[in-house]
């Protein structure tokens, strides 16, 4: 969430998509606590959101829909910006996710953008399993 997301209109977005497993539902927050020695982003301020209602654990798919999120954020609005120093790459492994998500690359088209290299892992970690 952020001061500047509209919670509504984010959980209709997602909601659209159907995603199995999963329901989002609108949420207000104000972020007061510290748990480190840096406050968190928004700290005082009050933000809207999303709250992520995981129904099905085994349908679920936590990777689609943190990416169908950042899409989500990058289509509905303009204040939406990664960090300056683009720490989206590092969890992704690539800087292929973000520009995707500024491009206005679709779910699908981001998903099918990452198969063939998920495909090459399962093939070469079968070495490494020790039970099929």
């Amino acid at each position: 969430g952020a001061p500047w997301v509209n919670a509504e209109m984010l959980s209709a977005e997602l909601n659209s998509f159907s995603m199995p497993g999963v329901i989002f539902e609108a949420a207000r927050f104000t972020p007061d606590v510290k748990i480190s020695d840096y406050p968190p982003k928004f700290f005082n301020k009050e933000c809207s959101g999303i709250f992520i209602n995981v129904t099905d654990k085994a349908e679920f798919e936590p990777v689609k829909c943190g990416v169908l999120i950042l899409i989500s954020l990058n289509k509905l609005f303009p204040e939406f910006r990664f960090n300056k120093d683009n720490f989206i790459d590092k969890l992704a492994g690539t800087d292929m996710l973000r520009k995707q998500v500024v491009n206005g690359s679709s779910l699908d088209e981001i998903v099918k953008s990452w198969l063939p290299g998920a495909e090459e892992f399962r093939k070469s970690r079968k070495t490494y399993l020790l039970y099929n």
